[in-house]
């Protein structure tokens, strides 16, 4: 019975550390992902001239793929994932990257068939 009980308290903190950064890893992929709806929906109009998004799908796999990459480059520039926090920096840094991307990819944006 003794042994129950340490096995129990030993493993609690880590589980606890671990629901914390799944915790700030969430919150900071939410915000990422409202921003990076917002800086992509320029690319939805009829006059864009370089990377236009023509249907929803398109834009939803967009979306889904660009926050995935920026936060993934985000997770190696922390120390910590206390330090993963979305900052003005970290904004400008994403629009940036998506302005980057979407003017490589030519007038009309196209998914390629079988792309995750």
């Amino acid at each position: 019975s003794p042994y129950t009980t340490a096995s129990v308290t030993t493993t609690a903190p880590a589980d606890t550390s671990s629901e914390v950064s799944r915790k700030i890893k969430e919150k900071f992929k939410s915000r990422i992902s409202n921003h990076v709806i917002r800086c992509l929906n320029p690319f939805r109009k009829p006059d864009c001239k370089c990377g236009q998004i023509t249907n929803n799908e398109d834009f939803k796999h967009l979306a889904r793929k660009l926050t995935h990459a920026i936060l993934e480059k985000e997770l190696k520039n922390v120390y910590s994932m206390e330090d993963l926090k979305v900052t003005d920096s970290v904004l400008r840094k994403a629009r940036d990257y998506i302005r980057r991307y979407m003017v490589k990819i030519g007038p009309v944006y196209k998914r390629l068939v079988g792309t995750p």
